[in-house]
């Protein structure tokens, strides 16, 4: 089956026509890709953005093409969305036999108290009533022991970790209305959060790895998720982004972002000048240093609760910037010192490369691969 995948960053929607296999042992077919948006260096304006979203939707579906039946799968990533992982411990004298009931329940109050103590930090980065988006149970310990289907079985000691995320019913509601005229003959839309989908993702793509650190540079923000034992441990929105990096680079090389956004693709791929790979690089630890000082803001309220994951993977809608940003991290770790961690950074372009067919040897574009990923194996 063929279904159409959109990543919402803010600033603007990338998108791909996929063909989903009948089997999972076969690889998804990712048959054209596309991406409409603000010009390069725009600010993000959550009212304008908002107000752009049926152009940028109409103007992929003209790309993609829009005469099939099928469903849309949309995902939200930061600043469109906030969501967090809260752990729940019960106890009780007797042995408690867990229903479905107490799940549900728990899961929805979850997702009542999130949207209430996190609606109003919302609304400062996309406008509109907050809603709930998603709310999920990731894992369950039974006295101690993990179960995958808690409901039916007796335990005194029962420990719950429920995700649940957030966005703006505003936005919501422009994307479906926009996804309706755009693909008239749409059969579904769902909605998900990059910070879950990427997670899950990441898991099918290095099983062997069950902790990491996701690093998803956007245009002007950033999702950071934190894995921890397969599962969310931490997520949070950092207000850096792609315009900062390519601001900091055309400055050193006195370009356009446009131009800048080519010299840093020619430099992931090693064929950039002796000048310019050094002007590009000095750049990137510059940002590197000013994104760390964020990141360890972010950190500080995960170390509190658990270790940091010594791996992290840095992915963004731009290949070229997320291979340069990755140099810059690794080859200096002394800008971790605010923990004891040596970190490992990995690069999922190889991985993402064999499990699909792509129409071309290098999409540039991977967090839109992980997302699709993700919906592939949700058929």
């Amino acid at each position: 089956m063929k279904k159409i995948v959109l990543l919402v960053t803010g600033g603007a929607v990338s998108a791909a026509l996929m063909e989903v296999p009948k089997t999972k042992n076969e690889a998804p077919h990712i048959l054209r890709i596309a991406r409409e948006g603000a010009p390069l260096g725009t600010l993000y304006d959550p009212a304008r953005f908002i107000t752009d979203l049926p152009t940028y939707i109409s103007a992929l579906a003209t790309t993609l093409g829009n005469n099939e039946s099928l469903p849309i799968d949309v995902c939200l990533a930061a600043p469109l969305t906030l969501s967090q992982t809260h752990t729940f411990t019960e106890e009780s004298p007797e042995q408690h036999t867990v229903t479905q009931d107490e799940i549900t329940q728990m899961i929805r109050k979850a997702s009542e108290t999130f949207v209430q103590a996190h609606g109003s930090l919302l609304a400062t980065l996309i406008s509109g009533e907050p809603v709930a988006l998603e709310s999920l149970l990731l894992s369950s310990f039974l006295n101690g022991y993990s179960s995958s289907n808690p409901v039916g079985l007796t335990a005194r000691t029962r420990e719950y970790r429920v995700y649940t995320s957030l966005t703006s019913r505003a936005l919501l509601d422009t994307i479906t209305s926009a996804v309706s005229t755009a693909w008239p003959r749409h059969t579904a839309i769902s909605f998900s959060s990059f910070s879950y989908s990427a997670s899950q993702s990441f898991a099918n793509l290095l099983p062997e790895y069950d902790s990491v650190i996701i690093i998803s540079i956007e245009e002007n923000h950033s999702d950071v998720v934190m894995v921890w034992n397969d599962s969310i441990a931490d997520t949070s929105t950092v207000t850096l982004g792609v315009n900062n990096y390519l601001s900091a680079v055309g400055q050193a090389l006195s370009l356009d972002p446009t131009q800048t956004l080519s010299a840093i693709r020619l430099y992931a791929e090693g064929g950039a000048t002796p000048e310019a790979s050094v002007k590009i690089a000095e750049a990137s630890r510059e940002i590197r240093d000013t994104w760390m000082k964020a990141f360890s803001i972010a950190a500080a309220s995960a170390l509190e609760e658990f270790f940091l994951p010594d791996r992290v993977v840095i992915v963004s809608g731009e290949s070229g910037i997320a291979v340069a940003l990755t140099h810059a991290f690794a080859e200096d770790l002394s800008h971790l010192s605010f923990t004891d961690s040596t970190f490992n950074f990995l690069s999922l372009q190889e991985e993402i490369t064999k499990r699909f067919i792509l129409p071309e040897a290098d999409v540039q574009n991977p967090a839109l691969m992980l997302v699709c990923l993700f919906y592939a194996r949700m058929v």
